[in-house]
């Protein structure tokens, strides 16, 4: 089979080893797949496997030509590819993970603020993120995708994913001159951002409503009788909302620079790998 497909390449002008072109085009196209499996902008389980296979397949066949390393099959054995796959596999799926977080973070303090209005009951199922999540959540992460795409921030994403080939090589195993110490903590240090991110965005909202638990606690105190929780409930639903929907303006400025941050945090990590 492989002398047939030999011939044919022959026969179209390309002088390329079979083997050898076969196990680069794996390679390129392992890292490329397991990155787009994992973008939430880029569908998530709501887009068809087969649509992110032939998406990573051409952008593959694309930059096989300027990847293509000069080598013999004889310095390709078994264990050696095996290696590598195992490599590109994880670089891979590390970048996609990293594409996740910022979009995690907006939907935690979607999440943060249902959670103070007592409306987190309701959840819907989120494909790009393929977990459920709250109303508001649901509606800040769809809002932060589509204004990713927007910005083509899908285009910055697959940049930084072909030019982390320049850097890694693909019949190259990383280095780490850094150290593998630098890279954790790069990864710890980002992942720890989310957290502040989803206090950030859920900011004004939660001081709306402590000032609501405030109001309503001095009002127990005057009446008696009154039942706090249960009267506060429908205020603190409707004014969250409120709050919410007047700091919309706030929420979508502060997404181009978490954005930016993400693919940021990609190319350090490359340059951390190396």
């Amino acid at each position: 089979m492989l002398a047939a497909l030999q011939r044919i390449l022959a026969d179209l002008g390309i002088h390329e080893d079979v083997t050898v072109l076969s196990i680069v085009f794996g390679l390129i196209f392992t890292r490329l797949v397991t990155a787009i499996a994992l973008a939430p902008f880029l569908g998530g389980r709501a887009v068809s496997s087969r649509i992110k296979v032939g998406l990573a397949a051409i952008i593959s066949a694309i930059l096989y030509s300027p990847l293509a390393p000069k080598v013999s099959p004889g310095d390709l054995d078994v264990v050696r590819v095996l290696g590598l796959l195992v490599k590109e596999a994880v670089i891979g799926s590390t970048i996609g993970i990293l594409s996740q977080i910022i979009f995690h973070s907006i939907q935690m303090a979607g999440a943060t603020m249902d959670y103070g209005r007592g409306m987190s009951q309701a959840t819907f199922f989120a494909p790009q993120l393929e977990t459920n999540v709250s109303l508001i959540g649901q509606l800040q992460l769809q809002a932060s995708i589509v204004m990713f795409l927007v910005l083509n921030g899908h285009l910055l994403f697959l940049r930084a994913l072909a030019a982390s080939f320049q850097t890694i090589p693909v019949l190259q195993f990383p280095q780490f001159r850094g150290g593998a110490m630098l890279v954790m903590e790069q990864l710890a240090r980002y992942t720890g951002e989310s957290l502040l991110i989803a206090v950030q965005l859920s900011a004004p909202v939660l001081l709306a409503l402590f000032l609501v638990d405030i109001s309503f606690g001095m009002l127990g105190k005057v009446a008696q009788g009154l039942n706090v929780h249960n009267e506060s409930q429908p205020v603190k639903a409707m004014f969250g909302l409120a709050v919410f929907l007047l700091s919309l303006s706030y929420t979508i400025s502060r997404m181009p620079g978490y954005f930016s941050e993400m693919v940021q945090q990609i190319e350090l990590l490359v340059r951390n790998i190396v």
